[in-house]
């Protein structure tokens, strides 16, 4: 990736189960991870997310899933940004925090 698009545009998202501003022990979080417990589940979250948000930011991606402990998926995603992200990046416009898969 680095070699394709050149390390100054590289980055990682690590993306997580859980409702915004719900809290990490909320009913809200709870029930979601349950879900996230599937696999099917967390496919169709993931194709939604990649198809909505991934692929309109990012001009390349490779995603690796991965199982935690207690059984829930989360994602690992390389991203290639369309610009340089070392310095003087507004990460605001890079956060989706507020964003669901």
């Amino acid at each position: 990736m680095a070699r394709k698009h050149g390390i100054e545009r590289v980055g990682l998202l690590t993306l997580s189960f859980g409702v915004p501003g719900s809290g990490k022990w909320s009913h809200e979080t709870w029930a979601l991870r349950e879900q996230a417990k599937q696999w099917g589940f967390v496919q169709k979250r993931w194709h939604s997310f990649c198809t909505h948000i991934v692929a309109k930011r990012y001009e390349d991606w490779v995603c690796v899933f991965e199982l935690h402990r207690d059984r829930d998926w989360h994602l690992h995603v390389v991203v290639a940004t369309k610009a340089d992200i070392r310095n003087g990046t507004n990460l605001e416009t890079l956060s989706i925090t507020s964003c669901r898969i």
